[in-house]
Formats: C-alpha cells, sequence, structure tokens
C-alpha cells in the first residue's frame, strides 16, 4: 500500500511499503516497518508517523496502524503513543526544518 500526504507550501510525504494484515476475526493492521539501526525509532517521531499515516490512508482505523521498529523489537500504535493534538503543526515544523538543512547541505557540497 502507498498512500501520499501533502503539506502545503512544503511538499508532499510518502507512505509506502506499508504490510497490510487481516487477521481471522477480520481486524486489519496497516504496518510500516522502520528498518534504522540508528537513532532507534522515539516516540514523538512514531506518533508524528503514525499521524501521517492516519491522514493519508484511506478506509482503516487508526487504532489499525503500526509502526513495527523491526530492529530494536519495538511497535507503535496509538495506543502506546496517542495523539495530543500537535501533530500537524509538529510534523510541518519539523519538514520545514529538514528541507531548510537540505538546501545548506546541498549549496555546501556544490
Amino acid at each position: 500500500m502507498n498512500a501520499r500526504y501533502c503539506i502545503q507550501n512544503l511538499g508532499t510525504i510518502r507512505v509506502e511499503n506499508t504490510i497490510s494484515i487481516t487477521t481471522g476475526d477480520d481486524k486489519h493492521r496497516i504496518i510500516y516497518p522502520y528498518f534504522c539501526e540508528s537513532p532507534a525509532l522515539q516516540e514523538e517521531a512514531a506518533r508524528l508517523g503514525l499521524w501521517v499515516m492516519a491522514q493519508c490512508i484511506d478506509g482503516y482505523r487508526t487504532e489499525s496502524l503500526t509502526i513495527l521498529d523491526v530492529i530494536h523489537s519495538r511497535a507503535y500504535s496509538t495506543v502506546e503513543v496517542p495523539f495530543d493534538g500537535s501533530e500537524e503543526a509538529n510534523m510541518t515544523d519539523r519538514y520545514g526544518h529538514l528541507l531548510a538543512q537540505r538546501a545548506l547541505l546541498r549549496e555546501e557540497y556544490h
């Protein structure tokens, strides 16, 4: 499953390579696997990732979304890291900051 979340005036975040699982009792899970040794996924990053998934993956309840930190054997869902209402502002700020850092690095390496 692939999805996209557009941040106005900044760009698009792609959510790709998710895994969709249906269990015997008709419960659905959408799992995003995180494969990074360092840094381990932190709760705030997981919360923002889950929030982006909730914004762009249609047809599933928020409780069905999970991010799995595969290397560190940790799963995050909205049960462990519930939304607090600041996610959109935090995502916009962080994404804007990352784009600014990227632009600076581009200038430095060219």
